[in-house]
């Protein structure tokens, strides 16, 4: 399900068409301590579509992808990566969708789905029915110890609908 050199399957749906959507994480080249997500798709037939690996060679660690199907063969993807190893702003939240023939929707790098203050981290993602989704995540903005839920709506663009740091 997942291409050479992704180690760690960390997630797979049904695409609701004719396959499954999976991602995994693997080791990036520049940083072999930090982890890529390797997002990839098998259809019925055994044929296995997924993203060039150099497309996902993080600077910085991607960490705890959720998948889900977006309801018209697609997939939306969330996941948290620190955006500056020293720790000065945190893990943000990244999102992507892939339409059913394996095409990003929300841009070659995907959408900031958060990028607050503080660690945003193990991200959820379900459909909203609309190409669009809804994530979830735990904010850690008060400081160490505490651990809010907030989310946000993306519309089928990759645009947060419920401003740029959600709502709790």
């Amino acid at each position: 399900l997942l291409p050479e050199g992704c180690e760690y399957l960390a997630k797979a749906v049904p695409d609701g068409a004719d396959g499954v959507w999976g991602v995994g994480l693997r080791k990036t080249t520049r940083q072999p301590d930090r982890f890529a997500i390797c997002p990839s798709r098998i259809l019925n037939d055994s044929t296995l579509t997924s993203c060039d690996p150099s497309e996902w060679d993080a600077e910085w660690t991607q960490e705890d992808p959720d998948i889900a199907p977006d309801g018209k063969g697609g997939m939306l993807l969330v996941w948290s990566e620190r955006a500056d190893y020293w720790m000065e702003t945190g893990f943000e939240i990244q999102g992507q969708r892939y339409d059913s023939s394996g095409e990003p929707r929300w841009g070659e790098s995907g959408a900031v789905v958060c990028e607050e203050y503080g660690d945003q981290t193990v991200p959820r993602v379900v459909a909203d029915g609309a190409e669009g989704a809804v994530a979830f995540w735990r904010d850690s903005w008060r400081g160490p110890g505490y651990g809010d839920l907030f989310a946000v709506r993306i519309d089928a663009e990759g645009h947060s609908m419920w401003g740029a740091g959600g709502v709790y």
